[in-house]
């Protein structure tokens, strides 16, 4: 069956489930200045009768992984399903995403699994519905000055290593990073908090810091492919399981609203497919340098990124089903950082397995 009949089959389906479910999402996008602002010239309308959500991701800013969401607005994917969506990315961190899910039915959070299941297990009435990017969606690289005498993890012992904030991914892997190189995480390295990725980053020129983390973002790219940073491990490399960021809304929804979520995995996913038609093409590249608001400067740096990611299995990047293995990997390298207590967790309490089910494509 050839990719087009694939899709005529699932909207099709689609248009039959909506029917049976009778409900439409929709999602606003409207991104600060440090995010993505939309693409909205040429962007197309969503019905004025849409509901809006607003999806908010706890990352600092916008990185290349965000693509599918991008491509679903700017090709109209969001808006044919109904849906109107505002991606926004919050800078006060996970936890206070988590709190604005959990007290606004219209809200979806885009944050780290580990957060997500702290907060269950503290009582928050919260469900993880799906991931928008996979365990190969990753692209962040840990990196140290070009005269560091730091070559590989196995070097780390008596490192600073610069991180965001405790318990975010960045203390979670710095402390895994250091325990597959054989080293102990509480005693070998030294993690110092920043409170963003770009202050990890300034404090490494500074010389405050031996290890910093660099995101899929232009103007951190540059700076490895000038030489002025040196690549000692990939972000998640060696992790099993291991997915940057999970998809979560109050129960409520998934109580009244599941077609709300089925419909933003239908345009999301249907957003992947184009991209893998259209890798190779100057208006993938154009959405690309839009979201993260690039200059003609930067052409090359983006470039890089997509065909970086381009290279990978894109259906294993953008897998949107959270497998119970991985969750579980989560919870483990939650236990690892000493942000969970234990792995003992009833599973159909945080997730939906019958929606996470409906939202394979």
């Amino acid at each position: 069956m050839s990719a087009e009949s694939v899709r005529s089959a699932r909207r099709w389906h689609r248009a039959v489930l909506a029917t049976l479910l009778g409900g439409s999402l929709v999602v606003a996008q409207d991104v600060p200045a440090a995010g993505y602002d939309g693409l909205a010239d040429g962007q197309p309308q969503s019905p004025a009768t849409a509901t809006s959500l607003t999806l908010i991701s706890s990352c600092i800013y916008i990185t290349i992984k965000h693509l599918p969401e991008a491509v679903a607005v700017r090709k109209g994917y969001f808006a044919r399903e109904g849906l109107h969506v505002t991606l926004k990315t919050d800078t006060e961190g996970a936890n206070h995403v988590l709190h604005t899910v959990g007290t606004d039915d219209y809200s979806i959070g885009i944050v780290p699994p580990v957060a997500i299941l702290a907060a269950i297990d503290h009582g928050a009435d919260l469900k993880i519905v799906g991931r928008l990017h996979g365990s190969g969606a990753t692209e962040g690289w840990w990196v140290v000055r070009k005269d560091s005498a730091i070559q590989r993890p196995e070097d780390l012992k008596g490192a600073r290593i610069g991180i965001t904030r405790p318990g975010f991914p960045s203390d979670v892997q710095s402390g895994l990073m250091a325990k597959m190189a054989g080293l102990d995480p509480a005693t070998d390295i030294l993690r110092l908090p920043y409170g963003s990725l770009p202050g990890v980053l300034q404090a490494l020129d500074r010389g405050e810091v031996d290890v910093g983390l660099v995101a899929a973002v232009p103007h951190d790219i540059a700076r490895i492919r000038n030489g002025e940073w040196r690549i000692i491990k990939r972000w998640g490399e060696g992790i099993p399981g291991w997915f940057d960021l999970a998809v979560v809304v109050n129960g409520n929804v998934v109580r009244e609203h599941p077609e709300w979520i089925r419909a933003f995995f239908t345009a999301v996913g249907d957003a992947r497919d184009w991209i893998i038609d259209n890798r190779e093409s100057p208006e993938l590249l154009a959405i690309a340098m839009a979201m993260l608001d690039a200059g003609e400067a930067q052409r090359n740096d983006v470039a890089y990124l997509l065909d970086s990611l381009m290279a990978k299995d894109l259906h294993q990047v953008w897998d949107f089903n959270v497998p119970v293995e991985d969750l579980r990997a989560m919870a483990e390298a939650g236990v690892n950082a000493g942000q969970l207590q234990d792995v003992a967790i009833d599973w159909s309490t945080i997730m939906d397995l019958r929606l996470l089910y409906a939202t394979n494509r």
